[in-house]
């Protein structure tokens, strides 16, 4: 990286670490592959609940583009975690002494 760093923006946000993948999927998306995981917690213990995800990037007259482009991919994956954790499965009971019921 140059060593002015007045010319770069840092980007981060801390996650659950089962959501690590999706976020630096989105990241690199925008952010061209300069995608950082810092893991919290002690590997030792084996406990990492959250990790640190972060981008770097040049800063530019769009910065504030990009800004609001990471901001609205954080939102839509919040949006689409909600709908899975909410959308429930049917349990679906069939009965009879008809060996069929199985399928």
């Amino acid at each position: 990286m140059n060593s002015n760093k007045n010319n770069w923006i840092k980007y981060s946000v801390i996650v659950s670490e089962e959501f690590v993948e999706p976020v630096v999927q989105m990241f690199s998306r925008f952010l061209h592959g300069s995608v950082v995981v810092e893991k919290e917690g002690d590997p030792e213990d084996g406990i990492n609940k959250e990790s640190i995800v972060s981008g770097y990037v040049l800063k530019t007259k769009n910065s504030k583009e990009l800004e609001k482009n990471l901001n609205s991919g954080l939102s839509y994956l919040a949006e689409f975690l909600i709908y899975l954790i909410l959308r429930l499965p049917k349990l679906v009971r069939k009965s009879g002494k008809n060996k069929n019921l199985i399928q």
